[in-house]
């Protein structure tokens, strides 16, 4: 049993174990088909991950390709749209710049009135006539198609001229007419842009009342604004147009009528759909010039045109063959009828109107009474409708023919009603009318009300304006005047000027304007106001914007046009001998009120202010010369009781003339500077205001020595002013004057002329040579020193030139493009007791003597005998002396000979006599002058050290040094960081920078300073002394330690017509001083000539009271004199 049970235990534990090994089996098979699976599974994601990894490179690289796509794209759009807007912005500003070059006149304020006064649905017959019809159907064949022995052809008639004149009597409504025509050939398309094919219409409108809209001149001008405005998208057009501008204009700000007409030429071809509208011919300046050049422009251009004007316009020649359309009143009846219905009914409305005659018969009397004319039916139901008539008086002016027949018939009515008001209204109106029909420009509103209410002489007070004017002044006037949306005011029509104007035209004699006694009452008016009602003191007016012009306006309301006085003035004395009026009352109140204007030095500088700041500078001239010349009893007794004051108004014509030659580059600029201290010290007139703190002390050489106190062939006539300078100390001034031989001056005055237009006489080189050799003797230099304290002369040595120096400087002189000028080269050391004039040193201490410094016969290789000189130049300390000499007409290669002689003690002399100067030999300095600065490179290629025997000077690409106290040139080289490349800035500051280095070493550079020049600049640091090159200001800049910089303007300068070089020295003052003092210099020139006329202001001594507490720290750091 036992052992039964023992082998089934061993079976079963048998049976378990091969169990378990089947499950390890299996498990082992499940584990390596696991593991297989996993290597699948491992294998397939790693294939998924590398498929993925592809996809995302791929995707990446295609976002960063769209990316990169995207930003070119972007860079190409944004540059395309920077092309677009820079080609939009050189687009805008070339049509800018060419529009201003055209300087079209104002030509659309006509238009918009005339079509704010069209009555709807009126003139439509004339866009339905056969004329017109025939006329805007014309069409010219093309280029290629036109046959050569004609430039134009057309349907119908066999001769058909393209040029269409519409002619009616005043009154007709041909301006009225005018806009409906515009509308019709279609004025849109010019504001939108032209193309080739375009359709449109270019006009203008000639307007009596304007002077400057009735030139011809302008007329094209404004035609050839509308075409350049219609094509300034046109990049072509524009082109064509810019090459003509840049090629004809030569300078000039404004086209020339010549080159208008070639623009227009250029363009007109290009459009086959333009035409020009011209109307009011007949008020054109030259009605028959203009014609026949507008005939000759359609010819060749292949273009339409439409006339309007009144039929005794007289045609050139070429001309009587055009179409046309003669208005009679039968065309306008129907229109009238329209127009005149509701205004008739509402003044039967109102009861004005008897009742009984029925409204049509009364529109039908009144439509056929008005023959056709508009402005007759206008006017008329303007005077029916006078709260001066009663119903019988309006029913005679409507059917008694008598009455008012005709425009003069109707404006005579008018005046009638007018003249029987109060007498100051008539007074009021006879105003209005004389102010407007002689004004210099069409009066505002504004302007009109305060010329209204002033009374010449008195003061004007502001309760006498008319309140509501521009609403009251159609009421006042009969509607015979008109106010424009603009506020500019004009009569109804031109014929109401000419009626008023006429004497033989029949005008009531009350408002019959004279010419000549109207243009005197309005200069005196003008006059009033600006010695009575302007302020008397600085207008300082910040801006000359519209905006800010405009607000000027309403302090000084008639200030704008008061300044028209001179021009009224002079054409009532043109038109004195032509009036047979007695005119003692009008002249004489014009005399007064001159005399009174003269005397008031704030009203006169005011109006010269106002002027400048209006852009219209005060001229004088033409009515100081109709004063002289002027006949007229009338005038003779009114000077005849004003004593002297032909005299003062000459001396006040002169003053203002010099103030504008003299100081328009400031006063352009800076209008209230007349108010400064610097113009009324220059200037010393005795109409214009004063101050006392700017004082101005002339030391010019040639003061004393004026031609009519010596003869006209005297040495003092002869003598020229060369140069100026101040002492290092401040407290001498010298000046340098030659005398030129009588021979010399004679040839030059008689042969040599220096007027362009007429040709010098041509000498011979035979006749040159024997002229040199006898005018290069008795050439004399005058050295004078002035004290700058006292103003006393301390020295005046006169000294005769070496004859062989005169003739060298008279050979180059010979040579030369102007051979009556020559040059005159001399330097001043800086405590001016040496004086170089040419080869002969002057020395002035212990007693003035002269040395002559002979130069070498041979030339240094580079440098010829055609070289000239240059002003010869001292060391800092006096004792070094360098003549400069080079080519004339220097090219970019710059050179020059710097040929040095120095002070040497003569061995056995006495060891206090003056030392005498040897020559130490010379270099050549050479370096380039770059095109921006060549044209203003006064370099002399060199610098003195300023203690040492030592130049620096330019070799090319290096920068050498020479101790002159040894035998030759040695070569150092400074600071030049780009040594293979040559020079390319102002040589003279490069080599002075170099010295500083120098400096820094040297005891000499803390020295202080007692004169500060301008532009040199100043060892005390901080200071230095400008010249602004627009105003001519002298400017002290101060910078700080801080590096901020303090202006200081000193003084302004008086601007001489030969604009020579001059340059201002200021002199040491101390903190207590209240006086800071300046020399105004002449400066070095690089010519000279006897024709040329001495500046009374040079050099002057300049005193201005010190007002700035900032110079008080200035003047402490400038050494005490």
């Amino acid at each position: 049993m036992r052992s039964h049970q023992s082998l089934f235990n061993r079976e079963l534990q048998l049976e378990e174990s091969k169990f378990m090994e089947m499950q390890f089996e299996r498990r082992e098979n499940d584990a390596e088909m696991s593991k297989e699976a996993m290597h699948q599974i491992q294998a397939q994601m790693e294939d998924l991950r590398s498929s993925n990894k592809r996809t995302e490179d791929q995707l990446s690289a295609a976002f960063e390709k769209l990316n990169g796509n995207l930003e070119t794209l972007s860079r190409r759009t944004e540059a395309s749209r920077g092309e677009r807007e820079g080609e939009a912005r050189f687009l805008k500003s070339r049509v800018s710049q060419i529009k201003k070059w055209i300087n079209g006149p104002e030509y659309m304020t006509t238009l918009e009135r005339s079509r704010a006064k069209r009555t709807p649905s009126t003139c439509e017959w004339y866009l339905s006539s056969q004329q017109y019809r025939a006329w805007k159907s014309y069409k010219f064949l093309t280029t290629e198609a036109r046959p050569e022995s004609s430039v134009m052809a057309a349907p119908g008639p066999k001769r058909f001229n393209p040029i269409l004149l519409t002619s009616a009597k005043p009154g007709f409504g041909k301006t009225t007419l005018s806009s409906l025509i515009i509308d019709d050939l279609g004025l849109q398309p010019i504001t939108d842009g032209l193309s080739h094919e375009s359709e449109c219409v270019l006009f203008y409108h000639f307007v009596s009342e304007q002077p400057e809209l009735c030139l011809a001149s302008n007329a094209w001008r404004a035609i050839l604004s509308q075409l350049i405005h219609g094509c300034r998208q046109q990049r072509d057009v524009i082109d064509a147009l810019s090459v003509l501008y840049e090629e004809s204009s030569m300078g000039q700000r404004t086209a020339s009528e010549e080159e208008v007409m070639q623009c227009l030429l250029l363009l007109l071809p290009r459009f086959s759909g333009i035409v020009l509208l011209f109307d009011g011919i007949d008020e054109c300046n030259n009605s028959y010039s203009f014609l026949e050049s507008m005939g000759s422009l359609c010819t060749e251009t292949c273009t339409k045109s439409l006339l309007l004007g009144r039929p005794n316009i007289e045609l050139p020649k070429d001309l009587r063959d055009l179409s046309y359309f003669d208005i009679n009143h039968f065309h306008n009846y129907d229109d009238i009828v329209l127009y005149l219905t509701p205004e008739i009914q509402c003044l039967q409305a109102k009861s004005w109107i008897r009742a009984d005659p029925p409204l049509k018969e009364v529109v039908s009397v009144l439509a056929n009474k008005s023959a056709g004319m508009f402005l007759w039916a206008y006017l008329m139901t303007r005077y029916l409708s006078c709260r001066a008539l009663s119903p019988k008086e309006r029913h005679e002016a409507i059917f008694v023919s008598s009455l008012v027949e005709g425009m003069e018939g109707l404006y005579s009515a008018i005046l009638d009603t007018i003249s029987n008001s109060y007498s100051i209204q008539h007074a009021k109106v006879q105003k209005i009318f004389y102010l407007i029909a002689i004004a210099a420009r069409p009066l505002s509103t504004s302007e009109l009300q305060f010329a209204l209410a002033i009374k010449p002489g008195k003061v004007t007070d502001t309760d006498d304006l008319i309140p509501d004017f521009k609403e009251s002044l159609p009421v006042i006037c009969g509607s015979l005047v008109e106010v424009s949306d603009r506020g500019i005011i004009s009569f109804i029509h031109s014929s109401l000027h000419d009626f008023l104007t006429a004497r033989d035209a029949g005008c009531h004699q009350k408002f019959l304007v004279d010419a000549c006694h109207r243009h005197l009452d309005v200069a005196s008016l003008c006059l009033s106001y600006l010695v009575y009602d302007t302020s008397r003191s600085p207008l300082n007016w910040p801006t000359r914007s519209p905006g800010s012009l405009s607000a000027l306006q309403a302090i000084f309301p008639f200030l704008r046009y008061s300044l028209n006085w001179v021009y009224h003035a002079s054409e009532g004395l043109r038109l004195l001998e032509k009036t047979v009026q007695p005119l003692e009352e009008a002249i004489s109140k014009l005399v007064s009120l001159v005399s009174k204007f003269m005397r008031a030095r704030m009203s006169v500088t005011f109006w010269v202010e106002s002027s400048w700041t209006l852009g219209k500078a005060p001229v004088l001239d033409c009515l100081a010369k109709q004063l002289a010349t002027a006949d007229g009893q009338s005038l003779y007794r009114a000077l005849e009781s004003h004593a002297g004051f032909l005299r003062s108004f000459q001396q006040l014509s002169s003053d203002i003339s010099r103030l504008k030659d003299e100081w328009g580059h400031l006063l352009t600029q800076q209008p209230s500077a007349i108010w400064t201290s610097s113009i009324t010290a220059f200037v010393q007139s005795d109409f214009l205001f004063q101050t006392s703190d700017f004082t101005i002390s002339s030391l010019a050489p040639l003061a004393d020595d004026h031609v009519s106190s010596h003869g006209k062939d005297s040495a003092a006539s002869r003598s020229i002013f060369i140069e100026s300078q101040v002492s290092d100390s401040g407290k001498v001034l010298g000046m340098v004057v030659v005398t030129p031989s009588s021979t010399y001056t004679d040839v030059v005055r008689r042969v040599l002329s220096t007027d362009p237009t007429k040709a010098s006489l041509h000498l011979s080189e035979t006749q040159k040579r024997d002229f040199i050799k006898a005018a290069s003797s008795g050439w004399k230099v005058r050295y004078d020193q002035r004290s700058t304290q006292t103003e006393a002369t301390i020295l005046s040595y006169e000294f005769e030139l070496p004859g062989d120096d005169v003739c060298q400087l008279l050979s180059q002189s010979m040579a030369s493009d102007n051979p009556e000028r020559f040059p005159f080269p001399i330097a001043m050391n800086a405590d001016l007791t040496r004086l170089i004039v040419l080869r002969t040193l002057v020395t002035i201490h212990p007693a003035p003597k002269t040395q002559r410094l002979d130069s070498p016969n041979k030339k240094p290789r580079g440098m010829d005998s055609s070289d000239v000189a240059y002003s010869p130049a001292f060391s800092p300390n006096g004792n070094s002396i360098a003549f400069v000499t080079g080519k004339q007409d220097a090219g970019q290669i710059q050179m020059r000979e710097i040929e040095v002689w120095s002070a040497e003690q003569v061995s056995g002399a006495i060891t206090t006599a003056e030392p005498v100067f040897l020559r130490k030999g010379s270099v050549i300095a050479s370096w380039l002058s770059v095109p921006q600065i060549r044209q203003h490179d006064t370099s002399l290629g060199f610098a003195f050290h300023p203690t040492l025997p030592f130049i620096a000077f330019s070799e090319w690409i290096y920068i050498s040094g020479w101790f002159f106290c040894h035998h030759g040139p040695e070569q150092r080289s400074w600071k030049n960081d780009g040594a293979s490349q040559p020079f390319t800035v102002d040589i003279s500051k490069f080599l002075k920078a170099v010295l500083l280095d120098l400096l820094s070493t040297s005891p000499s550079n803390t020295q202080s300073v007692s004169v500060l020049v301008e532009n040199q600049g100043a060892s005390t640091a901080g200071l230095s002394l400008h010249r602004d090159q627009v105003t001519s200001a002298v400017i002290l800049w101060d910078r700080t330690c801080s590096g901020e910089t303090n202006e200081v303007v000193l003084a302004h300068l008086p601007q001489s017509a030969r604009r020579e070089q001059t340059f201002v020295s200021l002199l040491n003052f101390r903190s207590t001083d209240e006086w800071v003092r300046m020399v105004w210099n002449k400066g070095a020139q690089k010519s000279y000539s006897v024709h040329d006329e001495a500046n009374p202001y040079l050099p002057s001594i300049i005193s201005r009271k010190r007002v700035l507490a900032s110079e008080v720290d200035i003047a402490k750091r400038l050494k005490s004199g």
